[in-house]
């Protein structure tokens, strides 16, 4: 797992198989994979210390999919749980 979430170089686009891991230890604190093509985009963000993933797909891109994720990560009751 930690060897396919580390970031590798291919022309300007720095990318991994994973997405974004962040560890700490052997433990996966973060983990978020974004992709797009054509009018396609997509986004799978996990917050794991609060027990949450949200996965998000659209037919339209217009690269907000962070921002909605964050808006429904601070709605979520398990956002208020942890804070």
């Amino acid at each position: 797992m930690q060897l396919l979430s580390e970031e590798a170089m291919e022309g300007d686009n720095i990318q991994s198989p994973l997405g974004r891991c962040d560890w700490e230890g052997d433990d996966i604190q973060l983990h978020l994979h974004h992709g797009s093509t054509e009018n396609y985009e997509g986004l799978v963000r996990n917050y794991k210390q609060n027990g949450l993933m949200i996965i998000l797909l659209t037919n339209q891109e217009h690269k907000n999919l962070y921002d909605i994720a964050d808006n429904i990560y601070e709605l979520s009751p398990r956002s208020v749980a942890k804070n």
